[in-house]
Formats: C-alpha cells, sequence, structure tokens
C-alpha cells in the first residue's frame, strides 16, 4: 500500500468491487465515493467513515482536489441485456463527461473488464489478443477505455475477471455466479446453472483487485491496459468442490450474454511492470466470502 496519505475519489463507491476498495483504502487514506445508488435501497451499502456523493458522475462539482481517481461506476452486463440505453448512458456518456472533468495530471485508475475480448483466442489471453466484445456492455467498456487512453496520458485500465468477494450481495439481481452457488450451498436453495457448467472463469478475489490497483498506482505505466486475474481457469461445475456444503443444481439454458466458454487472464504484464501477483487461493477466497455472508452482511435480509 502507497504510505503517504491520500485523498481518492471512487465512482460507483457504494457497489461491490469499488466499495471493496473504498473500504480498504480508508484504512490509509481519505476517501470520497460517488454512487448514485441505482441498485442499492439499503443506505448500509455506504462503505462507513466514506464521504457519500449521492448522484451521477457527471453531476460531481470538481475533482481538482483529488491525488487519485478511481473509476468504478458501471452499468453491468446483467442489467445492460434489459436496458441497453442506461449502459450507453452510464458507460459512456457518462463516463467520458467525466473523463473531461479530471485534470491531466491527476491519475485515473478506470476498472474495465475482460469481457472486452469475448471469447479469447488464445488462452491465457494477453492484453494483446483481439478485441471481441459481443454485447453493449463490453461494447462500451471498449469505447470508454480507447477514449480515456486517447485524452488522457495519465492513466492506467484494468481489465478484471469475475471478481467475487465481501460485498458481493446475493439479493442483488446482478450479483454474480459466486455468490449465488454460496448463497445455495449456505441455505440449501437449489443452484440455477446457466448452460452444462463446463465453460471456465478466472475467479479473482476482490482483495487482490484492491492491491493490483495500488500496485498499479505506484508502479503501473501510464497509458497502459492491464490484465488483473489470476491466470487460473476453473469451472462453474468444479465450483462446488470448493463450497461448504453440497448444491443441488438445475440447469437452463444459455443467455445472449453466455457466450465465452473459456476465460482466463494472462497477469504476466502486470507482474512484470510492478511484481503484483494475486495472494488468496480460490479455496482460501470462498471460505472468507462465506465468513462475510454469514456474519457481516447482508444475506438474508430480503
Amino acid at each position: 500500500m502507497v504510505k503517504v496519505k491520500m485523498n481518492i475519489l471512487i465512482t460507483g463507491g457504494c457497489g461491490f468491487v469499488a466499495g471493496r476498495i473504498a473500504e480498504l483504502l480508508l484504512v490509509e487514506h481519505h476517501v470520497t465515493v460517488i454512487d448514485n445508488m441505482r441498485y442499492w435501497k439499503d443506505k448500509r451499502v455506504v462503505p462507513k467513515g466514506i464521504n457519500h456523493f449521492n448522484g451521477d458522475v457527471d453531476k460531481f462539482v470538481s475533482v481538482m482536489d483529488y491525488d487519485l481517481v478511481i473509476h468504478g461506476a458501471t452499468v453491468n452486463i446483467i442489467h445492460a441485456m434489459t436496458d441497453p440505453r442506461a449502459c450507453v448512458d452510464t458507460n459512456w456518456n457518462q463516463t467520458i463527461d467525466f473523463f473531461d472533468m479530471v485534470p491531466q495530471h491527476i491519475p485515473i485508475l478506470y476498472l474495465s473488464t475482460s469481457s472486452v475480448y469475448g471469447n479469447g483466442v488464445q488462452i491465457p489471453t494477453s492484453e494483446e489478443c483481439r478485441m471481441a466484445p459481443s454485447n453493449v456492455y463490453a461494447m462500451t467498456k471498449l469505447m470508454a477505455e480507447e477514449y480515456l487512453l486517447k485524452n488522457h496520458p495519465n492513466c492506467v485500465i484494468a481489465r478484471l475477471s469475475n471478481v467475487y468477494g465481501p460485498r458481493q450481495r446475493p439479493e442483488n439481481p446482478y450479483s454474480g455466479v459466486m455468490v449465488k452457488m454460496l448463497e445455495s450451498s449456505i441455505t440449501g436453495k437449489k443452484f440455477t446453472m446457466i448452460g452444462d457448467g463446463r465453460q471456465t472463469r478466472d475467479f479473482t478475489y476482490v482483495d487482490d483487485v484492491c492491491s493490483a490497483m495500488m500496485a498499479l498506482f505506484e508502479k503501473g505505466k501510464r497509458g497502459e491496459v492491464y490484465n488483473v486475474g489470476t491466470g487460473i481457469e476453473t469451472s462453474i461445475k468444479d465450483l462446488s468442490n470448493n463450497l461448504p456444503e453440497g448444491v443441488d443444481i438445475v440447469s437452463i439454458e444459455p443467455r445472449p450474454i453466455d457466450t465465452v466458454n473459456r476465460r482466463c487472464l494472462s497477469i504476466d504484464k502486470i507482474k512484470m511492470h510492478t511484481g503484483w501477483e494475486p495472494k488468496v487461493r480460490l479455496s482460501d477466497g470462498i471460505a472468507r466470502s462465506t465468513v462475510w455472508l454469514m456474519g457481516e452482511g447482508y444475506f438474508l435480509q430480503g
């Protein structure tokens, strides 16, 4: 972690990934978050001790007084299926307006997505792999990447892969497969599996993502794109081998967004440039996530 106390601005900072980053960085820094609370009715999602601006990112008054901006505000891939206009408005229109507000001397870390690769033509997939976004979410994230690289040279882009861990809430209909499977394991409810479960993903623990952000801020090259993952493929079926209890699985037909058969990111570049690598093994991350769900989270509160 950076030792100098900084003023950090995080967009989307009441959500899962950006909110967890805010919680961890607050230990050593001053943190302000922007979040329009689109996905949250319960105000307890606001990280404790955080200065929260409730609104859209392009309505924020000033970013002049910050040492670092982390942009995590997004309409996610599942929401984008049913509301593509909201996806374009947030992930493109509001995002580039916000980027234009940030002075050139302030570094921007942009939380992008491995979805820009589509079905990677190489596994593990490197940053040089051809882009093949297959949905509006991935397209808008890639467009924002390209805009940022062209217009704000003091930036670093992080392409994240299937993040899981504390703050990922099962009551959120847009949460990922990991927390849904954990919910089934804990409660005994059937787990609805999309497809045959042989599709693979690169599951990354959220605290590792936070340490990657600080490594990129300290040592990452400006104007560069970095994968943030584990470099390990895990099938959806194999997830059940790491769960605290067994899961009854019901399979359904794939959705239009479920077109990626294999996902595994090469993290050679971030290792080479910063020395960062993930610390939390899948089994340990699942155990920590289960403790969070059973204890401090919002689990089973409807």
